[in-house]
């Protein structure tokens, strides 16, 4: 777990070899934090992005329905109108 720190990852990490595990030496050494990715503002974007995705996934397919229903209902309008021009005065 991140809170219990690189040693747990380091005594795992260590066997690979020579080059790991003077890494986790020097890093076990220099009492450098382990990092913390999922911060408040991240996680919040990400949730932003996940339901921005869900809504398009969600609301799409039945946007798309209508702009094909729009498209043909004018097409068929302009066909039906026999391309009538109006009358001048």
């Amino acid at each position: 777990a991140p809170k219990d720190g690189w040693r747990p990852l380091c005594e795992f990490l260590s066997p690979i070899s020579e080059e790991v595990s003077s890494s986790c030496q020097e890093v076990l050494g220099s009492n450098e934090p382990y990092p913390r990715i999922n911060e408040k503002e991240q996680v919040a974007r990400i949730v932003r992005v996940l339901n921005a995705v869900a809504t398009v996934f969600e609301y799409g397919p039945f946007v798309l329905a209508a702009a094909i229903l729009i498209l043909r209902l004018r097409k068929r309008g302009s066909s039906m109108s026999g391309g009538l021009k109006p009358k001048s005065a």
